[in-house]
């Protein structure tokens, strides 16, 4: 068709902006012929949006915190554009950080971010796929081959898969799911992050995102609430309790500690050396 006048635009019953001259263009094509037949091919390809600086292609984020393994080892990488609206903000910190990472990279259930921050950094398992599909179209005429459009789905089902196939065939998309996306059915423990300490960080969330003041209740003292451990008789010495009673028998002050409690603590030794830990030199033979 191109060798005829006719681009990917036009097959799909597009018309473009008038900013470049598609009619000159296309005569050129008619007269000269066009060098290759296939020019554009999106593809989501982790290496080159790691050496440009960005996502995946044309892919949404699918963690707003995730681990980037290459071969000099792995890194955390936070979705920059976030952590920039946050810093403006005076919302980032280290407690923001273990929050995001304990909601497996999403905002959405953090109360101290605003609505319409949440809404612009949603993860692609949070954004719907027809929506995904959707754009996918917009974008197909003006790719001349085809995309690798990924699906991502929470929990896929055969209803689903077929009602996103027959969208996609629908709109005119040449590839309708170049992979099927899902999420791990258990989600791995976090051993780097404190749940308690969030858990303080989120209950000190007030309305004015300021931490709230946390108060003794009336009449109690959190010094004097804690109850004083027990210490064993012979290490007992409080005042005003003789040493000896009026019958001559020992007080716990004075009992003398029972057997093997004031023994120290002998040092583990070390094992003597079998034959084959030996250095036997330059003679071989003497070993069995």
């Amino acid at each position: 068709p191109a060798s005829e006048g006719i681009l990917q635009f036009d097959m799909w019953n597009v018309t473009p902006s008038d900013l470049w001259e598609w009619d000159t263009l296309k005569q050129q094509i008619i007269e000269h012929g066009i060098r290759n037949s296939l020019l554009l091919a999106p593809m989501p390809t982790a290496s080159t949006s790691q050496i440009l600086g960005n996502n995946e292609c044309f892919e949404p984020y699918t963690s707003n915190i995730y681990q980037r393994r290459v071969l000099a080892g792995e890194f955390q990488v936070v979705n920059p554009w976030l952590l920039k609206d946050l810093v403006d903000m005076g919302l980032w910190s280290d407690a923001m950080k273990n929050r995001i990472i304990a909601e497996n990279g999403s905002i959405q259930n953090i109360p101290n971010i605003p609505a319409d921050i949440k809404a612009l950094y949603k993860t692609v398992w949070e954004i719907s796929q027809r929506q995904v599909v959707q754009m996918a179209a917009d974008r197909g005429a003006f790719i001349d081959q085809s995309q690798s459009l990924n699906i991502h789905m929470k929990d896929p089902s055969m209803g689903k898969i077929t009602s996103m196939h027959f969208a996609g065939w629908k709109l005119g998309l040449k590839t309708g799911m170049y992979y099927l996306r899902t999420q791990a059915a258990a989600a791995p423990i976090q051993f780097t992050v404190d749940q308690e300490a969030l858990k303080v960080a989120d209950a000190n969330v007030g309305k004015d995102r300021l931490p709230k003041k946390r108060t003794a209740p009336a009449g109690t003292s959190y010094m004097t609430s804690v109850s004083a451990v027990p210490r064993a008789a012979h290490l007992r010495k409080e005042d005003g309790i003789n040493s000896v009673n009026a019958n001559g028998i020992p007080t716990p002050s004075n009992t003398p500690p029972p057997a093997g409690a004031s023994r120290p603590i002998a040092s583990p030794s070390k094992p003597a050396a079998i034959k084959a830990d030996v250095d036997e030199g330059d003679s071989p033979k003497v070993l069995p």
